[in-house]
């Protein structure tokens, strides 16, 4: 999240690994011990019904984490590199505005808050009604590990877009560009030990979403 108030963008950096299978899943979390963080998310997002965000390269999602509620923007991808770089504007929600949302009492585009306010700007301040395009869960676990005088942050997500597709990803989040050569060598190695295939993953969660609701043309609304 941001910590200014005058420029409320942060621009994420994350790199995205393709587990492609459960058992390459359970080598990392073996690999780390059992020792993470895990926390048990929501994710819901919103476009209109001609998916002017999608068309845009925006998203706008909702995301319940544990008991807690973020609003969360996303821009483009502006990196050409096999990470992604992209702006992000993040705040917290009211647990009952986040949930008049849920249950349609509310539009989020109604909102004021900030990741809501950016979109707004990116569409000429023009933010028609929005709805509810997907939502699926995601099962994190959450390291910290200390690089080079920086704290590096690895997600090992299994992700539950239906009740037969799920998927399993490796994702690095690092705070600058110059920290990434050791966060890639930090997982290079924990890969050849697990015996794991080095694979970024082209699409977001969100984008994998859409693909497998495109194909089996029903609505993803894992719960």
């Amino acid at each position: 999240m941001t910590s200014s108030n005058q420029n409320p963008v942060h621009f994420e950096r994350e790199l995205k690994l393709n587990l492609e299978n459960e058992s390459n899943y359970h080598k990392i979390l073996t690999f780390w011990g059992y020792t993470c963080k895990e926390t048990h998310q929501l994710n819901v997002f919103y476009d209109t019904g001609n998916s002017l965000l999608k068309k845009r390269k925006l998203a706008l999602r909702i995301r319940k984490e544990n008991s807690k509620y973020t609003l969360t923007a996303k821009g483009a991808n502006l990196s050409h590199d096999e990470y992604v770089t992209r702006p992000e504007i993040e705040c917290f929600l009211p647990r009952a505005t986040a949930e008049a949302i849920f249950e349609k009492k509310k539009n989020i585009s109604e909102l004021d808050e900030k990741p809501v306010r950016w979109i707004r700007k990116q569409l000429n301040n023009r933010l028609p009604f929005l709805i509810e395009v997907i939502r699926f869960e995601n099962l994190r676990q959450e390291m910290k590990v200390p690089l080079e005088n920086q704290m590096i942050l690895f997600h090992l997500d299994k992700t539950s877009y239906s009740d037969d597709v799920t998927d399993y990803e490796l994702e690095i989040e690092f705070p600058a560009k110059d920290s990434y050569a050791s966060s890639k060598l930090f997982i290079e190695k924990i890969l050849k030990k697990a015996s794991i295939p080095w694979k970024t993953s082209v699409l977001s969660k969100y984008e994998r979403g859409l693909q497998i609701q495109e194909r089996t043309e029903k609505p993803i609304t894992h719960l």
